[in-house]
């Protein structure tokens, strides 16, 4: 797994994950778990932008309205 810090545009990839199996249910599996352990174990913060101003989504699922923008 790579997963990318700094400013990640729209639409650009910020996780990459490889995995094989014998079986297409077994490696989407092996993802989610590895996705949802990523997000409970690394500090994750994003700044969200939008029309109206800017927030920091934390890894918890938290927002938090960030002054300006």
């Amino acid at each position: 797994m790579v997963h990318r810090v700094g400013c990640v545009a729209i639409r650009e990839t910020a996780v990459l994950m490889v995995v094989t199996a014998a079986h297409r249910a077994a490696a989407f599996g092996a993802c989610q778990y590895v996705v949802d352990r990523l997000k409970s174990v690394v500090p994750i913060w994003k700044k969200e932008f939008y029309l109206g101003g800017a927030a920091w989504v934390e890894g918890d699922g938290q927002i938090e309205q960030a002054a300006g923008a």
